[in-house]
């Protein structure tokens, strides 16, 4: 049987509204990195050679897009940035989804909680507004929905 590639189009991240799970519109791309830290060990006159200990486990979600105007059943780039204010205010994260479709149409979903720590546009003269963000993650990546846990 031959590789079949996975697209990036097939890639939906969603953030929860306090309400529901909407998707990030029009987005160009997105991208999750995740790290564990490696941390040496003591080096001793027992063990000059010691093994590496593993730290923390960390993730980030980048994405980008084209602004579009708000939308009740879309996340825009003005209701990110009206969510953002109000859950950087109150120091609150926000609850995450994200949905790849396979080619045999199945769904493989990932949750997570993270801080949304940076929305950022561009408004160039000529030519299509733009937007990026950046959600840190709390704790790791999940199969389990977190806002409902």
């Amino acid at each position: 049987m031959a590789d079949i590639n996975l697209m990036g189009k097939n890639s939906i991240l969603f953030i929860h509204d306090d309400t529901a799970y909407l998707p990030i519109v029009c987005l160009t791309g997105n991208s999750t990195n995740e790290e564990v830290a490696v941390n040496d060990g003591t080096v001793t006159k027992c063990n000059p050679d010691p093994t590496p200990i593993l730290g923390a486990y960390t993730y980030t979600k980048d994405f980008e897009g084209i602004a579009i105007e708000d939308q009740a059943t879309k996340f825009s780039l003005e209701s990110v940035r009206q969510f953002l204010r109000e859950k950087a205010v109150s120091k609150q994260p926000v609850f995450w989804k994200e949905e790849i479709t396979l080619a045999n149409a199945t769904k493989v979903t990932e949750f997570g909680k993270a801080y949304l720590t940076n929305i950022s546009y561009e408004a160039p003269a000529e030519g299509e507004m733009t937007f990026s963000g950046t959600l840190n993650g709390i704790g790791s990546i999940s199969a389990t929905d977190l806002k409902t846990v």
